[in-house]
């Protein structure tokens, strides 16, 4: 449902600001046609899984898991439509346990017993890039930087809850290379426990959608999605 919610046109004009809409509006008005089916020019994807955020490390709690997910991209459709306009959008949504003993000042690291956040791949990085930009362990020697002035809400005003939306607009030929999404995890009291006394493993639900202008894009998605999504861990 709030995946397929819009900003109407009396929302956008509260304020040019974005995080005032959200402060007012969230993410908006429900679409009940786009929440229950996908059409010829709007396809959508949704993954369900359970990451385990943080292991013990030699002195505290370190990050443990993170998932990159190949998606089912049409490539050869997308490189056609070549100037096309297309949007991405996703929508993550995870479970937390708050804090028992929680009190005072409001804090969400302390609050909320693990974070989730997702990224995308940005346009020509490569997976060894991608997966570097998350992952100080898996060193390259050709450093990319993320586009965070890409998305509509941004990074850090989306991720205040447990459900994150997001999306961006870019060409057709652009969007075939951002074919990675990364979901991982962030700060939360889980890290600052003794893990043995924790269940330690977060659900989460990550829907995303391909929507374009106007080239049909369901049934090339229908036929990439046949083959076996991966998750790498």
């Amino acid at each position: 449902m709030i995946h397929s919610a819009e900003w109407t046109d009396e929302m956008r004009n509260i304020d040019h600001r974005n995080s005032v809409i959200m402060a007012y509006c969230g993410y908006g008005v429900p679409n009940e046609r786009a929440a229950i089916a996908s059409d010829d020019t709007s396809a959508t994807f949704i993954f369900e899984n359970e990451l385990i955020p943080y292991q013990v490390g030699k002195d505290s709690n370190v990050y443990n898991e993170m998932h990159f997910y190949d998606l089912p991209w049409p490539k050869d459709l997308l490189i056609g439509m070549s100037a096309e306009n297309v949007r991405l959008k996703v929508t993550l949504s995870y479970y937390i346990q708050p804090s028992p003993t929680q009190k005072g000042n409001y804090n969400k690291y302390r609050y909320q017993s693990a974070g989730l956040a997702f990224d995308v791949k940005t346009v020509n990085e490569s997976r060894e890039q991608f997966i570097a930009r998350h992952n100080s362990n898996h060193p390259v020697e050709d450093k990319s930087t993320n586009d965070t002035d890409r998305w509509m809400i941004g990074q850090q005003l989306r991720s205040v809850g447990t459900v994150q939306s997001d999306w961006f607009e870019c060409s057709a030929a652009d969007l075939a290379t951002c074919n990675e999404i990364a979901v991982y995890p962030t700060s939360g009291w889980w890290k600052y426990r003794k893990l043995d006394n924790v269940d330690n493993r977060i659900k989460y639900s990550l829907v995303v959608s391909i929507t374009s202008s106007k080239t049909p894009v369901y049934d090339a998605v229908a036929n990439a999605i046949r083959q076996q999504v991966q998750v790498m861990v």
